[in-house]
């Protein structure tokens, strides 16, 4: 219910990554191989992106081979790694084949003799329990293949990091060995977990890491989102700012949003509502989240059950309670929680590792945003309740959303320049990474807006003896913006010590060189969105 991908006329937007795949495809034709690595949250659409991707690949001189790793025996993966080989392979060449083993295997002898032949000593291998044997002959059945039939290979592995879990020696380092001479094969890999695929990437396949272009699976751009949401609700109209509030609650997360156009169209058809309104989204929140048998509730359930087991659910929890009302550094945690977890920093190393939760610099913050929003207005009220009361309880839910919506009102209808101003008067000493780099964000004693016209506005920041002078770009930046930035001469701009540029509608390439040769910090809207996030505030939607 929770983990079915969705393809073909379902599937909306990721146009940029279905390009990069694309490209890469075009490449392999050509002799040259980039293997691809996706990253991103679970039910961040990884799988509904492979899938379409393949759908979309009208291509029969290059066979996919995808495999979506779970759980299981050997065995059980390289009879479906060998099937999808070979069906796919027959598709290509138009030969009907029933989809179960032995009349697959009994065509691919009259066909391919030499892959055949490696396919038997593989099962062989495996029928004798020399599964690791078994485990390297099937990585380098590609090459056999292409070398018999002159097709290359693009083997996609989705949920890549179970390989851990086919009871193999050093499942990574034999895949990464035989990925370095098999050059006609084409590797795509997927991961719900950011933090153990990328630590895969760089320690078991550190040979490897510059040949994998990894690619982060977010939320949909504020674009394709906002038209997801309008065309999921159609008929019935939304407003820009309950838009904006249901994509920044939603992180854009095209699987909560479509849950949510649901629950809309849902309560408007019976209410005969045209428009969304506050009474709407209330509802329709409380549907999803509240109610004992909401879908969401239902999900973010059982991920903790799942997620988090035995001796380690209730210290975990525990920290999670603390961090779903905002972001802490350790220290501030542990001070919290007042001795109630043992071995703070391994649970927060555990929570880090199976990415519940990030850090960033100091901070530590949960991950999912409407995962937070959950626990902090259902989980943890009704874990906390002395009193069993259901009309309370929902009447308590309901007004936590209503003043949620009224707090981001507030928000909506202040400009750019006050919104940063009130983000940078937030900071009081702390280090947080923002574009791969950790920058301390100092306090600010006094912040002034200088307005030059145009789209020239500014924000003055003085800490006890220096100034700090940023700029804020509605239109996007180009070379002569920043050279007019750089040579302003008046006292303000003469006595900064750090200037920053947020371009938040982008910026041209050779303007953002020229800003890094003269030492120019430059925040994009994903850096300034993430800040936000670090001081409780809510995102640019752009």
């Amino acid at each position: 219910m929770f983990t079915e991908p969705v393809s073909g006329k379902d599937f909306f937007g990721r146009t940029e990554i279905l390009e990069v795949l694309s490209k890469r495809v075009d490449a392999l034709k050509f002799g040259y191989r980039q293997n691809v690595a996706l990253t991103g949250q679970m039910l961040s659409g990884k799988s509904s992106v492979l899938r379409h991707f393949l759908e979309c690949l009208n291509d029969t001189s290059i066979i996919p081979i995808y495999i979506e790793v779970i759980e299981e025996p050997f065995g059980s993966f390289a009879d479906r790694f060998i099937a999808t080989l070979l069906y796919n392979f027959f598709a290509s060449e138009k030969v009907d084949v029933p989809k179960e083993m032995d009349s697959l295997l009994a065509k691919s002898r009259e066909l391919v003799p030499r892959t055949t032949e490696l396919i038997e000593k593989i099962r062989r291998e495996h029928s004798q329990r020399h599964n690791n044997r078994a485990y390297r002959d099937l990585l380098d059945l590609t090459s056999v293949f292409r070398e018999e039939t002159g097709k290359p290979c693009i083997v996609i592995l989705d949920e890549f990091h179970n390989l851990e879990n086919l009871k193999l020696k050093n499942p990574f380092l034999q895949l990464g060995r035989i990925i370095m001479i098999q050059k006609s094969t084409m590797y795509i890999v997927s991961s719900s977990q950011r933090s153990r695929i990328r630590r895969i990437l760089q320690e078991k396949l550190s040979l490897l890491f510059g040949n994998f272009e990894v690619i982060d699976v977010a939320g949909f751009n504020p674009e394709t989102a906002k038209n997801f949401l309008k065309n999921n609700i159609a008929p019935l109209k939304i407003s820009d700012y309950y838009l904006d509030y249901i994509l920044n609650l939603t992180d854009k997360n095209p699987f909560y949003l479509n849950i949510i156009a649901k629950g809309l169209k849902d309560i408007a058809g019976t209410t005969g509502a045209e428009r969304v309104n506050v009474q709407l989204i209330k509802e329709c929140l409380r549907g999803i989240l509240q109610s004992p048998t909401g879908i969401l509730n239902l999900h973010f359930t059982n991920n903790i059950h799942f997620l988090l087991e035995g001796s380690l659910r209730k210290q975990c929890l525990s920290v999670l309670s603390v961090l779903s009302q905002g972001s802490y550094k350790g220290k501030d945690i542990a001070g919290l929680l007042k001795g109630k977890v043992r071995g703070l920093s391994g649970k927060l190393d555990f929570l880090t590792n199976i990415d519940l939760i990030f850090k960033c610099g100091v901070f530590y913050k949960i991950r999912d945003r409407f995962f937070e929003f959950w626990l902090k207005t259902v989980y943890f009220r009704k874990e906390t309740s002395l009193v069993s009361d259901l009309q309370g309880t929902i009447s308590d839910f309901l007004d936590l959303i209503e003043s949620d919506i009224e707090n981001y009102l507030i928000e909506y209808n202040k400009s750019t320049l006050e919104r940063i101003k009130d983000l940078f008067q937030s900071f009081s000493g702390e280090i947080a990474e923002i574009g791969g780099k950790a920058r301390k964000l100092p306090k600010f004693y006094n912040i002034e807006v200088l307005k030059y016209g145009g789209d020239r506005n500014y924000l003055m920041c003085k800490t006890q003896d220096r100034f700090w002078i940023c700029q804020v770009k509605q239109e996007i930046t180009d070379e002569m913006d920043l050279a007019d930035f750089i040579q302003k001469d008046d006292g303000n701009f003469k006595d900064a010590v750090r200037k920053i540029l947020i371009p938040l509608n982008g910026m041209e390439r050779n303007a953002l060189l020229l800003a890094k040769e003269k030492h120019i910090w430059v925040w994009n809207t994903d850096s300034v969105n993430l800040l936000f996030r670090l001081f409780q505030k809510q995102d640019f939607i752009i």
